[in-house]
């Protein structure tokens, strides 16, 4: 994995590194191979922050370590327990971008006091709407009114569209598999997290990745993922890119070597 990420970097680099999926800081070998991937590369590591602080001595450079922090009530962690492991983190020299929890119907009469104590400690709340079954209820298309009141107030507008109304995403430019690749544990390269693209079928571990020199279009019902919506161009970038074609249309490839981030 090391010497895939080197090959890369030499390639396409310097990138960004966002590590997400089950629990990234669990596991003696997870934590060594993090460690060492800092040394060279920016990390952004999505952790329920269960790990012993101890853990991040492993880490020479702090700068290179960004924690996106999960709430996760249902393990037993109060918030000002959880406010107080970001302390801990931050004391370590290493930075806590904020924290999330995800919109689960018995959380929603909390999230107001959940807000104020986080601002109260200066970290920024994202409440994230659920997208599975509760109760026999799919959600988030059958949150109840009042919970939909409830979770618009905390919501920005992109989260509103995408998250919670569900507006398509598909024929919308965008910079995911030129600017972005999502690499699975095994290898397997795809262009975005959807699960399949234009770089989809090569091997980080083996096979050259090759991205896109340009935007490609949306072929996806949605984009639920809010790490990808700043992937998506703006009116006046995809007027750079499209020429006032319609953006059903294919850009044209462009010269030039593909980039990543």
């Amino acid at each position: 994995m090391l010497e895939a990420w080197e090959r890369f970097n030499a390639e396409h680099g310097p990138c960004q590194i966002s590590v997400s999926g089950l629990e990234p800081m669990f596991g003696d070998k997870s934590i060594g191979v993090l460690a060492r991937l800092s040394e060279q590369t920016v990390l952004d590591i999505n952790t329920n922050l269960a790990f012993p602080p101890a853990v991040l001595k492993r880490f020479e450079r702090p700068e290179h370590v960004f924690f996106s922090a999960s709430f996760h009530p249902a393990a037993g962690v109060s918030a000002p327990a959880f406010i107080e492991k970001i302390r801990q983190v931050e004391i370590e020299g290493f930075t806590v971008t904020g924290a999330s929890v995800v919109g689960h119907p018995p959380y929603l009469p909390q999230l107001p006091e959940w807000q104020r104590q986080f601002a109260a400690a200066g970290v920024d709340f994202v409440v994230r709407p659920c997208d599975g079954v509760f109760e026999g209820r799919r959600l988030p298309q059958e949150y109840t009114p009042a919970e939909r009141n409830l979770l618009t107030s905390f919501l920005s507008e992109s989260a509103l569209d995408f998250q919670l109304d569900l507006q398509p995403a598909r024929g919308r430019l965008c910079a995911a598999g030129w600017l972005y690749c999502l690499v699975q544990p095994d290898g397997t390269v795809f262009r975005c997290p959807q699960g399949r693209g234009d770089v989809g079928g090569l091997n980080f571990y083996r096979d050259p990745v090759l991205l896109r020199d340009h935007p490609s279009v949306c072929d996806f019902e949605h984009c639920w993922c809010e790490d990808l919506w700043v992937l998506h161009l703006s009116p006046e970038e995809r007027c750079h890119w499209l020429g006032g074609r319609s953006p059903a249309q294919r850009v044209k490839q462009p010269s030039g070597k593909g980039r990543s981030r």
